[in-house]
């Protein structure tokens, strides 16, 4: 349905069930109200999708736009198989088969126009879709996706085919004069839903014909694998293949080479070691440069399994955890230095509040200048930027789920009343 799930109604709420179409129709009621006693006051319907029909099944010519809804037929015709499609251009007023175009659909298709035949080769596959289109006054035939023909009448060198289809406004209707048992057909209305994992969107339902789509990746967490834009075809599929959403994963310190732009206040660096004792990860901060870009003043950090923080001979030692794996987030907040590791604050430095001038000089809170490199990286290390925390799902939560928190952002827990 449209709305899927309706939850926390009240004593006397109403509810309509609309399905999604093309592609559902409702079985059963539409409209829902809550009881005083709890209970819904009918049985809840069902969204059916709708089946292919029998190409069997109709009698007599079926109204038909073939540009605005292709045909679909599907067939398991062998070698000596026939399917016939007869699409009525023109007819009398007694409803009389004056002039069209005839589909005969076996391992070849054949189509006729008042004597004009054209053979196209189909796909090997015993089981085949066709799709039957026009655009632009073209006739469109597909075969599992495969596109078979693309006949303009009026380029034709025949005079008889050219004459058969005029472009315009016009009757056009179907029927299945020779028709299998074990053939269907329906309408193609769009293309099917589709769903990329970690994308803004999350899904894309009732995509009709020609409609396009935008993949935006969950950004900053996300990154997309793949095409940006997908096209609905003609023949009911997408014109690329489906992309994915990747997770950003972990860059090696030693891959960089010189500074990197980055703002330690909006986003905090974040390093992953596996240092023992006599191993230095080193990561210079710059705060200032001359116009040659070379480096003046800054932050020195050495991470091992102590750290020391070095700012214009002004040197600061701090304990570290004794774990071999560590992460360290660095970061400025309020005019201070913040370093972490493994989830555990070991700095908090404010260069103005320190006794050494040598120091509080160094870091001049305000807007200024910022960037990193790895001078003495190991391979073996690697950084990325904190960008926020990790999705949290609540059950039986309003929200659910809480996706791409950044860094400050607060959520409020709601459980669903009356029930939790």
């Amino acid at each position: 349905s449209v709305t899927g799930t309706w939850s926390n109604q009240g004593i006397g709420s109403t509810i309509n069930v609309e399905c999604s179409k093309p592609k559902y129709i409702r079985n059963g009621t539409e409209t829902m109200t809550c009881r005083i006693d709890g209970n819904w006051n009918e049985t809840k319907p069902a969204c059916i999708k709708i089946e292919w029909i029998p190409t069997a099944l109709p009698n007599g010519f079926i109204p038909w736009d073939l540009e605005s809804t292709p045909l679909q037929i599907r067939t398991n015709s062998t070698e000596g198989s026939i399917l016939m499609i007869r699409m009525l251009i023109d007819k009398d007023d007694k409803y009389n088969y004056i002039s069209g175009v005839t589909v005969h659909l076996n391992s070849h298709v054949t189509v006729q126009m008042s004597g004009c035949w054209l053979t196209i080769e189909a796909p090997a596959e015993t089981d085949k879709i066709w799709t039957i289109a026009r655009a632009d006054g073209s006739l469109l035939i597909f075969c599992n996706g495969v596109k078979l023909l693309n006949y303009k009448p009026f380029e034709s060198n025949s005079s008889e085919c050219a004459a058969m289809w005029e472009y315009g406004d016009m009757l056009e209707e179907i029927d299945f004069p020779r028709a299998d048992i074990s053939d269907y057909y329906r309408a193609v209305t769009g293309c099917p839903d589709i769903t990329v994992e970690n994308s803004v969107t999350g899904t894309w339902s009732n995509q009709g014909i020609g409609s396009a789509i935008n993949v935006e990746c969950s950004k900053p967490k996300y990154i997309r694998n793949g095409t940006e834009t997908m096209t609905c075809r003609i023949d009911g599929n997408w014109n690329e293949t489906k992309p994915a959403c990747i997770k950003i994963e972990w860059i090696p310190t030693a891959l960089p080479n010189g500074f990197i732009p980055w703002d330690l206040e909006s986003t905090p660096l974040q390093i992953r070691t596996n240092s023992t004792e006599g191993s230095i990860l080193m990561i210079r901060m710059l705060i200032d440069k001359d116009d040659k870009y070379n480096y003046i003043s800054g932050v020195t950090v050495h991470l091992n399994s102590h750290v020391t923080v070095q700012m214009s001979g002004c040197w600061l030692t701090i304990e570290a955890p004794a774990e071999t794996d560590k992460i360290w987030t660095i970061a400025r907040a309020d005019g201070s230095l913040l370093i972490f590791c493994n989830g555990v604050k070991l700095l908090n430095y404010k260069p103005f509040e320190s006794n050494s001038s040598e120091c509080a000089a160094m870091w001049e809170y305000g807007d200024m200048l910022e960037e990193i490199d790895f001078p003495r990286a190991d391979i073996s290390d690697y950084y990325r930027a904190v960008t926020g925390c990790p999705d949290i799902t609540v059950e039986n939560s309003v929200t659910g789920t809480w996706s791409n928190q950044g860094i400050g952002s607060t959520i409020n827990v709601e459980c669903s009343k009356p029930k939790y």
